[in-house]
């Protein structure tokens, strides 16, 4: 059972437990000033009152003045308290669009929307979608995502069918299977690679056809993207950066 206290005087320290980082204390004493999400990631506590997991959000919560959720775990151990914080990891963008369109947040209905209806994650919507960075991702974070609906859905649209095309050339013109073709780092690649302003696609679809054989899989997308502008450019008088 969830817990709501003011009286941070409560809890106690863990023996064991690691010393509070400077840094990263900071870095949610900032995210908790730009929306308190405290409610979702309560404090775990053994039986004693030692925090298990969240001493750091215990200490950011006392620099804000702020209560915070906690539940008792009786059983809780000090090998639990190290399991916590070496699997532990922070939010995802999918983990935030879901948590907003749970409220009922109708521009974070729409990305979901969207990515049932491609078959894909929200955090693949929005790079689609979106040129995201930092400030759009501290906005997404934040609650206040402005998304268009149908603009995005028109540009996504676009992006899969030239994807399909390049993806059936692959596989028509080679003859082993590519199932790299189907993988996200692929995917994305492709995707940035259509964003540049000075991207043809018919351009793009005929030096495939005669660089064919330079596609290869490849472990990352920086990789993907340098060997997608190689073939673009070859030969090419209007070469992309």
């Amino acid at each position: 059972m969830k817990i709501k206290t003011e009286d941070l005087s409560i809890f106690k320290k863990a023996e064991g437990n690691r010393d509070i980082d400077p840094g990263n204390l900071k870095k949610i004493v900032n995210s908790i000033k730009i929306n308190n999400m405290l409610e979702l990631r309560p404090l775990i506590v053994n039986k004693k009152m030692e925090v298990i997991d969240g001493q750091h959000r215990l200490e950011a919560a006392k620099v804000l003045g702020v209560p915070v959720y906690y539940e008792i775990s009786v059983d809780s151990t000090i090998e639990d308290m190290i399991l916590f914080n070496t699997a532990q990891k922070g939010w995802s963008t999918d983990d935030y669009v879901k948590f907003y369109a749970s409220r009922g947040d109708e521009n974070y209905i729409r990305v979901l929307d969207l990515a049932k209806k491609y078959d894909c994650t929200a955090a693949n919507i929005l790079s689609m979608s979106t040129r995201a960075g930092g400030r759009k991702n501290n906005t997404l974070k934040a609650g206040h995502l402005q998304f268009d609906f149908l603009e995005a859905d028109e540009k996504i649209r676009q992006k899969m069918w030239q994807y399909s095309q390049v993806a059936e050339f692959i596989k028509l013109k080679t003859f082993e299977a590519k199932a790299y073709t189907n993988k996200i780092t692929f995917k994305r690649s492709l995707f940035i690679l259509f964003e540049n302003p000075e991207f043809d696609f018919e351009t793009f679809m005929r030096k495939l056809q005669i660089n064919i054989s330079k596609m290869h899989p490849c472990t990352m997308m920086s990789q993907y993207i340098q060997l997608l502008k190689e073939i673009y450019n070859y030969r090419n008088e209007n070469p992309i950066p």
